[in-house]
C-alpha cells in the first residue's frame, strides 16, 4: 500500500516504537489518529503547528475496551473522511507468573497485548467490508518472544505467540485487507529498560543478545505496510542480524 494520503490509527502511539511509527507516517504523507491512553495532546500540536495544518489527532483509547476501539475509528473518519491503516502497536509486559496471587495481571496482559490486537483487526475489517471499493492494512507487533520462551514472561510470550498465529489466519482476508506483523527482539524501550518482571534483568540480556533501536522496528513496521508480498507474515528482528519473515502455514481465503 502507498502510504501517501492514507488515514492510519496507532495505538500507544504516544511513545517508544508507537511514536516512532507516528513520526514515519507523517513523514510518508499519513494522517495519523495517536492512539493512547498516555495524553499525547501536546505531541500532535506541535506536530500540526510544523505542518501549518491538521495531520494529526490525539483520541484516548484503553484498547481492551471495545468501545473505545470503535470509537478511535469513529474519530479517523470525522476527521480525516476515512481510514486505512490500523497499527495495532499497544502493550504491556508481563510480571512473573508464579509469584501471581489472582488472575488480575494475567487477564491484563492477555486482554492488552492479545484480545485488543484481535479486537480493534475484527472491528477495522468489518468498516472496510462496508466499502466495496475501500482496502486496508494492518501491522501487528508481536515480539520473538512468541518463538523463544522465557521464563521470565510466560503470558507475555503466549499472548506474542497468539498475535503471530492470529497475523498468520489473517491472510485470509487478502487482497482487500492485508495483514503484517513484526517480532521484535529486544528493543530499546521503557518496557525493555524497565521491566514489569523483576526476575529479567535488561542489561545482562543486552549484553547477551543486543539491542534493537526504534527506527529498526519501525523500518519494518512501514515495509509491512509497503511491501505487497507480505500477506499474514511475521517479520522476525534482532540486533546485529538481518529480518527475517517466519515462513509458516497461513489461513486460505474463506
Amino acid at each position: 500500500m502507498d502510504i501517501k494520503g492514507k488515514v492510519a490509527i496507532v495505538t500507544g502511539g504516544a511513545q517508544g516504537i508507537g511514536r516512532g511509527m507516528t513520526l514515519a507516517l507523517l513523514k510518508k504523507g499519513a494522517s495519523v489518529v495517536v492512539a493512547d491512553l498516555r495524553d499525547a495532546q501536546a505531541m500532535v500540536d506541535k506536530i500540526n503547528k510544523v505542518h501549518g495544518s491538521k495531520i494529526a489527532v490525539y483520541q484516548r483509547c484503553d484498547v481492551s475496551s471495545s468501545a473505545d476501539c470503535q470509537a478511535t475509528i469513529d474519530r479517523a473518519i470525522s476527521e480525516f473522511g476515512k481510514f486505512d491503516i490500523l497499527v495495532n502497536n499497544a502493550g504491556i509486559g508481563g510480571s512473573y507468573l508464579w509469584d501471581e496471587h489472582d488472575r488480575r495481571q494475567i487477564e491484563k496482559v492477555i486482554d492488552v497485548d492479545l484480545t485488543s490486537v484481535i479486537d480493534f483487526t475484527r472491528l477495522s475489517v468489518q468498516h472496510w467490508e462496508k466499502d466495496s471499493n475501500a482496502t486496508g492494512a494492518v501491522v501487528n507487533v508481536a515480539s520473538n518472544m512468541a518463538f523463544f520462551p522465557a521464563a521470565y514472561g510466560a503470558v507475555y510470550g503466549a499472548a506474542k505467540a497468539g498475535v503471530v498465529h492470529f497475523t498468520a489466519t489473517c491472510a485470509s482476508l487478502f487482497p482487500k485487507v492485508r495483514v503484517n506483523a513484526v517480532a521484535p527482539n529486544y528493543a530499546d524501550t521503557d518496557m525493555f529498560n524497565k521491566p514489569a518482571s523483576k526476575k529479567s534483568d535488561p542489561h545482562q540480556i543486552a549484553k547477551m543478545n543486543g539491542v534493537l533501536s526504534v527506527s529498526q522496528v519501525v523500518e519494518n513496521m512501514i515495509r509491512c505496510i509497503e511491501d505487497k508480498n507480505l500477506v499474514g507474515d511475521t517479520i522476525k528482528l534482532i540486533a546485529n542480524k538481518q529480518p527475517l519473515v517466519h515462513k509458516q502455514r497461513k489461513a486460505a481465503k474463506l
